[in-house]
């Protein structure tokens, strides 16, 4: 049986590894390589691989560790979480046996053709993973490499928490870090302040609120009185209460909008963490219309253009029928074609 290690060098992309993991369940002998700093987060993947093997990253010297673990375990193949970045590239950059074959994930296409360190890293890696059927699409063409793209939707189990009484609220679920490089928070702020938002709607903050820019955000709800309509956490939100909320929430809301620096990235060559969620889950994501017309984005979702449009889907608490499923069968089976 061919000998698979999934490798990922830096601290995140986390909730990639588990559907990998499951995809290559009893089609090869899977080692799991982490940066020692994802520990606690594998703990909860339960025995869905052969062997985990932590390194400190942060250290160059774990690179030549990991080299010399590869070819002494004689692994086939090794597929990079994340293939793009400082730790990849120098780990590309050392020589391995012509037999090892180097696929990985490459969570921003544009690099492809934009970043020269990209390019040699691809001198090893030829077969690309996306993580959405848009961003194959638009994969860069004529580049030589093998592409495929899977959805990273299927998670762990975890335990259920006693959430607050619900009642007739409406629940709307902005997950992560509170960075405005990446959402549009100050339409959140005005969303949360329209007038004709109805009383019953709350903002689910699902992340740690004292990080980033999360301490001045919430001093601002705070100066404006509208901090009722928000749930948000002082400290780490535990998995088992983030998929806890996840499950009984109305609606997701990526607030990606066209004024963003990275709304065009968004609809070509990154998808956002809460893309996959919608889909695992059976939440409808609330979404500008930037991204109605993009082939292939394939969510269950409520566009709108302006946030009148919004704040009138919210309270109307519309549904849509979710066309859209995460089908292991057909994820697994793209997976494997490139390994």
């Amino acid at each position: 049986m061919k000998s698979i290690a999934l490798v990922e060098l830096f601290p995140y992309h986390s909730e990639c590894l588990y559907s990998q993991l499951l995809f290559m369940q009893g089609h090869a002998r899977v080692v799991l390589i982490c940066d020692q700093r994802l520990a606690p987060v594998v703990k909860t993947f339960g025995q869905v691989y052969d062997e985990c093997v932590f390194f400190d990253f942060k250290e160059l010297s774990s690179l030549f560790k990991l080299r010399s673990y590869l070819i002494r375990n004689k692994i086939d193949t090794v597929v990079l979480n994340t293939a793009q970045g400082s730790r990849p590239l120098k780990f590309m950059l050392l020589p391995f046996p012509k037999r090892i074959h180097f696929a990985g994930i490459i969570h921003e296409t544009q690099k492809l053709t934009e970043s020269f360190g990209q390019r040699l890293i691809s001198r090893k890696i030829k077969s690309y993973y996306v993580l959405a059927d848009y961003v194959n699409l638009l994969f860069p063409a004529n580049l030589g490499f093998k592409h495929q793209f899977f959805t990273p939707a299927f998670y762990p189990k975890f335990d259920t928490v006693n959430l607050p009484d619900k009642a007739d609220q409406i629940w709307v679920c902005i997950p992560g870090a509170i960075e405005s490089k990446r959402r549009d928070y100050k339409a959140l702020l005005a969303l949360a302040q329209h007038p004709q938002l109805k009383e019953n709607v709350k903002f689910i903050l699902l992340g740690n609120a004292t990080l980033g820019e999360g301490t001045s955000f919430i001093g601002e709800i705070q100066r404006l009185n509208i901090a009722h309509r928000f749930v948000y956490f002082n400290e780490r939100v535990s998995d088992e209460l983030f998929y806890s909320y996840i499950r009984q929430v109305d609606y997701l809301l990526p607030l990606i909008h066209p004024d963003a620096n990275t709304a065009g990235d968004y609809t070509k060559t990154k998808i956002s963490g809460m893309f996959p969620l919608s889909l695992a889950f059976e939440k409808t994501m609330l979404c500008h219309n930037l991204f109605a017309q993009v082939k292939g984005f394939d969510y269950n979702v409520l566009f709108y253009d302006n946030l009148d449009e919004l704040v009138d889907t919210i309270n109307q608490n519309r549904k849509v029928e979710h066309t859209f499923t995460a089908n292991f069968d057909k994820n697994q089976s793209r997976y494997l074609s490139l390994l």
